[in-house]
């Protein structure tokens, strides 16, 4: 997905002139990004408002898959640590 979001902003950007509609899902895609920057910036505070919740927790979920495919590429691993199971003997 990360992929595609990023080429969707790029044809976005290139198609900008071409029509009323690629203006609009460009200005639309900027704005969403906008707010995932404010709410980046604000991450902290003990309330978040919904309208940059939300393109926030889109972003942050696309760019850590998009960090997980990179280190995947690159051949690192991660072990999961698990609870020993305690059998009644």
């Amino acid at each position: 997905m990360p992929l595609f979001l990023a080429a969707f902003l790029v044809l976005s950007a290139l198609l900008f002139d071409s029509g009323p509609l690629y203006s609009a899902v460009f200005a639309v895609q900027l704005l969403l990004y906008a707010l995932a920057g404010v709410g980046y910036l604000i991450r902290r505070s003990a309330s978040m408002p919904r309208a940059m919740a939300v393109p926030f927790y889109f972003c942050l979920v696309n760019i850590a898959s998009a960090r997980g495919i990179i280190e995947a590429y690159r051949g690192r691993t991660y072990t999961t640590w698990t609870t020993p199971r305690i059998s009644n003997q």
